[in-house]
């Protein structure tokens, strides 16, 4: 009986380290098959009874039962049902460590096991690395820290990579055993991201680590810290320093202007619905119309900090359990405060605290969201309890394993039918997206008006069930146009360019409206502030026509272009754009002057050096610094631009986000 109750736990422990290997290698994972292994593991050890629940057990299930609610109002369903699954993923993978630590069975397997995974990574980072630098040298720069972008250890950004390193960090020097090499790769590691949030984390991480615990004061971790800080210091001065400087350069004062107008804009927004927030998934749909609408700003997914993620995603009463979670943890911190272990844990989830307040992507990485449930586990570590080493056999046992795997189940299946609503009649915005498309293609065809009010109720439907998606306004706009109703798609056209000037998309179509409305004056500035925001609708056929047979209007146009553009030149990105433009209409050395400007503020500009002569710079930024034979890799010639890729440029990213399904125009 023994044996087989510790093949159970050993079983358990093995599939827990292979979830965490999936996750940190990012295997391509569409039915999160690491969940259904995780209760697999959970169905061999079975949980602790709920009698044995402690207050942070309770707190963790009201947490993960509370995304599964919010997926029945939430803006955006599939995100949300994702993030449920997530939610309940990690909560599988607590209930696990839990049992394990109660028992005090396969610890030493599943602590010293996680080295495998974690050494190889690390291994992997720096010798990413290694490529990287030589690539971004080869090509004829400097230092690295400008194209940081560039550097995908194991595919991740950096600065999500940099989180995983410092939940690592935390969990090296909690197992302790071979410790000092691991913090030493992993000091490098984190050095190496030239992360600022990185950075002021891992430093009040090392303080409290020194300070609070005897273990760091030991010769072999000290050490190895120290040694990892010299050697970054002496082998990257440059980028350290311009790291430590936080705010010296474009992309970091840039960096620092997006944080704090992403978090007035949420707070504005989260004020509209502040008790049960939009639910799980939906923040960059909300914040959409406030953030995401200038086509000189790149979209990203990630919240600012990870409160302003909480108070718009779960609302107040979804705060309320983190709250009490914070609570528990600090009473546990006081209560334990001579123990080594506890200070451990505390100091990571401060340092993971602090670099979610930079940027939250905790709630988008599952490996981070697993270790931090891991570690809320180790917070409660005790001495095992020889009365519940032995799974309970009654069949209630597995009451929880089945709910998770009934979840589980519901939750993939949901997203995969969602995923064919293309065709499948409901009120999924994808459905009623392409039928409305395909009503107005019927109409072009055949015009039968009954096609032309079939589209337009179409896109109504989906404006009403996705308010805030102003994409959709857009898209009815165009069916408008489609059908023959100019008038209409004019009025929705001139009200998109008013509300949002900068979104070169809305201002192209409107000016081009103006033009076939023969309001040719009109059109002018719309036309204008497009090309301006993005210069390559300078390829556009529609260009090539006004030169060709309406040169009065191309010349007025170019002129307008030329005193706008000059009045507009207030940071590195006006002059690249503007340097375009110059470039475009053969003023080459008004256009080198405007792109050598730029290119020495933010030498990460691609096309500006490609317009340069810079061949290889561009090469690096154009095909990355991992990409084998970047330098000798033929160069393929950027497309001409047409509505339909500048639609795709706006939405397509979005649609995928918001609805779970590529987006077919």
């Amino acid at each position: 009986m023994e044996n087989k109750l510790n093949t159970s736990f050993y079983v358990a422990t093995i599939l827990l380290l292979a979830v965490l290997t999936i996750e940190i290698f990012q295997f391509k994972d569409h039915y999160r098959i690491g969940m259904l292994l995780s209760i697999v593991a959970l169905a061999f050890v079975r949980p602790l009874p709920i009698q044995q629940w402690t207050f942070i057990d309770w707190t963790l299930s009201i947490i993960v039962a509370y995304d599964l609610v919010l997926c029945f109002y939430a803006s955006c369903a599939v995100p949300a049902v994702y993030n449920m699954i997530f939610s309940f993923y990690g909560f599988t993978v607590y209930l696990i460590v839990r049992k394990l630590l109660a028992t005090g069975k396969s610890l030493n397997l599943f602590q010293v096991g996680s080295y495998l995974p974690i050494g190889a990574a690390l291994i992997l980072t720096v010798c990413s690395f290694i490529i990287f630098r030589n690539s971004v040298l080869e090509a004829g720069f400097t230092d690295t820290y400008h194209f940081r972008f560039l550097f995908r250890p194991l595919g991740y950004v950096t600065n999500v990579w940099a989180e995983i390193l410092l939940v690592l960090l935390g969990w090296i020097c909690f197992i302790r055993r071979y410790s000092s090499i691991f913090i030493f790769l992993t000091i490098v590691t984190i050095l190496l991201s030239f992360s600022r949030g990185a950075y002021v984390a891992l430093g009040i991480y090392l303080v409290i680590w020194i300070a609070a615990t005897k273990s760091a004061k030991h010769w072999k971790p000290l050490l190895a810290v120290f040694a990892a800080i010299a050697i970054i210091a002496i082998l990257f001065p440059t980028e350290m320093k311009t790291t430590l400087r936080m705010n010296a350069t474009v992309s970091q004062q840039r960096s620092s202007e997006w944080r704090i107008n992403s978090t007035y804009a949420a707070w504005e927004i989260f004020e509209k619905h502040p008790i049960l927030g939009y639910g799980n998934g939906s923040y960059t749909l909300v914040i959409d119309e406030s953030l995401n609408q200038d086509s000189t700003v790149p979209f990203t997914t990630f919240a600012p900090n990870i409160i302003i993620k909480l108070l718009i995603e779960k609302g107040i009463i979804g705060i309320i359990p983190y709250l009490l979670l914070l609570v528990e943890i600090i009473g546990i911190a006081l209560s334990r405060r001579k123990d080594e272990n506890t200070w451990i844990i505390i100091a990571t989830l401060i340092a993971l605290s602090t670099k979610e307040m930079a940027q939250s992507t905790m709630f988008d990485i599952p490996f981070v969201w697993l270790m931090f449930f891991i570690l809320l586990a180790f917070l409660q570590r005790q001495a095992p309890e020889p009365e519940i080493c032995e799974p309970a056999k009654d069949r209630k046992s597995y009451l929880i394993p089945g709910l998770l795997l009934t979840v589980y189940g519901g939750g993939i299946l949901f997203v995969n039918l969602d995923s064919q609503r293309y065709n499948i009649p409901g009120n999924r915005i994808p459905y009623l997206v392409n039928q409305g498309m395909e009503c107005a293609k019927n109409y072009q065809e055949i015009k039968q008006d009954i096609y032309a009010e079939k589209a337009i109720s179409f896109l109504k439907k989906a404006q009403k069930y996705s308010p805030r998606d102003v994409q959709l306004t857009y898209l009815l706009s165009q069916l408008y146009l489609q059908t023959d109703k100019m008038d209409q798609g004019y009025c929705l056209l001139e009200n998109l360019a008013y509300d949002y000037p900068n979104n070169s998309l809305y201002s192209w179509a409107f000016g081009n409206v103006c033009y076939q409305k023969g309001l040719l004056k009109k059109s002018i500035n719309p036309l204008v502030k497009a090309i301006f925001n993005n210069p390559r609708l300078l390829t556009m056929q529609q260009v090539k026509e006004w030169k060709n047979n309406d040169s009065a209007f191309y010349h007025e146009l170019k002129k307008e272009i030329y005193r706008y553009s000059t009045q507009h030149l207030q940071s590195p990105s006006d002059l690249a754009r503007y340097g375009y433009i110059m470039h475009w209409f053969g003023d080459y050395a008004s256009a080198t002057k405007a792109l050598r400007k730029a290119v020495e503020a933010l030498p990460s500009l691609t096309t500006s050096w490609r317009l340069l002569g810079e061949e290889k710079k561009y090469r690096l930024l154009k095909f990355g610094a991992l990409k084998k034979d970047i330098f000798s890799t033929d160069v393929i010639k950027e497309p001409e631009i047409t509505n339909q890729l500048l639609l795709d440029m706006v939405y397509k990213t979005k649609f995928y986000k918001w609805y779970g399904v590529e987006f077919e125009y």
